[in-house]
């Protein structure tokens, strides 16, 4: 059964398949996931995610995959090979999977970049964490804006915790993308 939940309201819907759910959600306000047959949805980004997001594009700005046209794009729908749809918070593609979407394919980032949301569980993020690896994601990173964590998952069962002056790195996705974990929680500009 496939279900939208909202706060103090459920709607129902049906839908057939991954392709005629993602036709509804491209017409919402909002954005939505499908997770095995149920429609959930998706918060959006948070003031005190934003800072984080301009520091992460601070430093990919520096990175030889921006120069050749890779790009960080912040709430792009992805149709799973698991036939869920995800809205990662942010996700790297490369300027040839950017043009092949425009062209109507369904393109897999190498990195996928999400924030804890108070509603998820542990099990959401395993599900979540399982779901890009299986459909071609290289690496993943969780992060806790309110700890200053960034879990860094090279696979399901692969992670590594970085935290204070940790140098994070998206290697080997991206090898010069690095930085150290304190400086994209920063809340004062000093390039």
């Amino acid at each position: 059964m496939n279900v939208v939940t909202e706060p103090k309201t459920k709607v129902r819907r049906r839908f057939r398949n991954v392709e005629s759910f993602e036709k509804w959600a491209y017409q919402q306000e909002f954005g939505y996931e499908f997770v095995h047959g149920e429609v959930i949805k998706k918060s959006m980004i948070k003031d005190v995610e934003l800072i984080i997001i301009w520091w992460l594009t601070e430093f990919f700005y520096k990175t030889k995959s921006h120069l050749e046209g890779g790009r960080l794009i912040s709430e792009v729908g992805m149709r799973l090979a698991t036939e869920n749809f995800r809205i990662p918070d942010l996700a790297y593609f490369t300027a040839a999977q950017t043009f092949a979407a425009a062209k109507g394919e369904h393109p897999i980032p190498s990195l996928a970049i999400e924030f804890l949301s108070k509603s998820e569980s542990g099990e959401d993020i395993a599900a979540k964490v399982n779901d890009y690896f299986k459909s071609g994601v290289k690496l993943v990173w969780y992060i806790y804006p309110k700890n200053e964590l960034i879990y860094a998952y090279t696979s399901p069962k692969d992670v590594k915790i970085y935290e204070g002056a940790d140098v994070c790195s998206a290697s080997p996705v991206i090898p010069d993308f690095e930085f150290q974990t304190k400086n994209i929680f920063k809340k004062e500009l000093s390039l």
